[in-house]
């Protein structure tokens, strides 16, 4: 494959997962044309992160991820702040993870979903424990099946349509989807990837980010378009409960797969972060990674949208404060010079940050 092409394939492949399962719900609660509308802005602003993170890196000559980045030009206490949202926003990932295997295992069996938190809590561990690296492989295989299944149940149920469900508008909520669109759309984190992929043809990253990020944006609108349609807000928080017969099946299967799949990827990460990193050592990192989202799930039974509205409202809008704060820094004082860089100088930097600054607060209010 060309390596701009796979570029793409990696931000998209990034930036499409379970949080994509929270839209159509999250559509509903202010009404789908304000969410979509709110899906653009928010999908603009992430382009603009993603350009911002380019622009870092390229400006930076050795290849950094985004802690050591924060590290090189806020100093320590952007280092902390960076590694703070990183892992808040994995744990929440971890925990949305629980919680929908969870929510969809109570409704295909009967059997209550603290059984299912404690199954997908034993399954990691053992896996964790073993560092099995094949993980992360097999979670490209079936984020790919999990993108041509949306793709696919998007056509499917396009050709019966019922607009009266799209017309529904909630003012006093009309911001509450904030949270949980932001965490579908974030894929910063893939971006020092991508330059890795773009060695010899780094003029091409802001066109792999940006290319990557207009198709998620397009599917983030059509998914939730066609099942706020067909159930409007009778939607399920994790969507594919909403399915029902063999598709129903293959639906909830995949989704299953996929977050399963996501969850040990994601805890092969932290576990090395404390473990390594960290110095925690493996096993104390191993039996945190997987205590830590079982004891929410179990104790404070979050919803699925809850737990991707706050995550991705709070770790995402402060992330992209850091991100802002970091660009300005790498203009000043970066040690390569860039192939590329964001238009529109300072302003633009200064108008994301209200932009963020807001999204917290009207996040917050929106729940109240």
């Amino acid at each position: 494959m060309d390596p701009m092409w796979k570029a793409v394939a990696l931000v998209i492949g990034t930036c499409i997962g379970a949080g994509v399962l929270a839209l159509p719900k999250a559509f509903t609660l202010s009404g789908f044309l304000p969410a979509m509308l709110l899906t653009i802005v928010i999908g603009a602003v992430s382009i603009m992160m993603n350009l911002f993170v380019t622009e870092v890196t390229l400006r930076t000559k050795k290849e950094k991820q985004i802690v050591a980045l924060a590290e090189m030009y806020l100093g320590k206490w952007g280092k902390y702040i960076i590694f703070a949202c990183v892992t808040a926003g994995m744990f929440g990932a971890l925990v949305a993870y629980t919680v929908a295997i969870g929510e969809i295992g109570e409704v295909f069996t009967g059997v209550p979903n603290t059984v299912f938190f404690a199954l997908i809590t034993f399954m990691a561990f053992a896996v964790l424990s073993k560092g099995l690296k094949a993980v992360g492989e097999i979670e490209v295989v079936l984020t790919t099946v999990m993108i041509v299944f949306l793709l696919a149940i998007t056509v499917f149920m396009s050709q019966d349509l019922d607009v009266s469900n799209l017309a529904q508008i909630n003012i006093d909520k009309i911001f509450l989807p904030y949270g949980a669109i932001f965490f579908a759309l974030l894929s910063y984190s893939v971006l020092p990837e991508v330059e890795e992929i773009l060695k010899n043809e780094k003029h091409n990253m802001f066109k792999a980010s940006i290319y990557g990020m207009l198709i998620c944006i397009v599917i983030y609108i059509t998914f939730p378009l066609v099942f706020v349609s067909e159930f409007g807000t009778g939607v399920a928080e994790v969507a594919t409960e909403s399915l029902s017969g063999w598709l129903g099946v293959v639906g909830n299967f995949v989704a299953v797969l996929t977050m399963g799949t996501s969850y040990l990827a994601v805890g092969m990460v932290l576990r090395d972060i404390f473990g390594r990193d960290l110095n925690l050592g493996y096993a104390k990192a191993t039996v945190l990674v997987c205590a830590v989202p079982f004891l929410v799930s179990f104790l404070i039974s979050p919803s699925f949208l809850t737990v991707v509205g706050l995550t991705g409202a709070y770790t995402g809008s402060v992330t992209g404060i850091m991100l802002c704060l970091m660009v300005q820094r790498a203009r000043k004082y970066g040690n390569d010079k860039p192939v590329s860089v964001v238009p529109a100088g300072n302003w633009l930097v200064y108008l994301l940050i209200g932009f963020f600054a807001l999204g917290i607060v009207l996040q917050t209010l929106a729940m109240f």
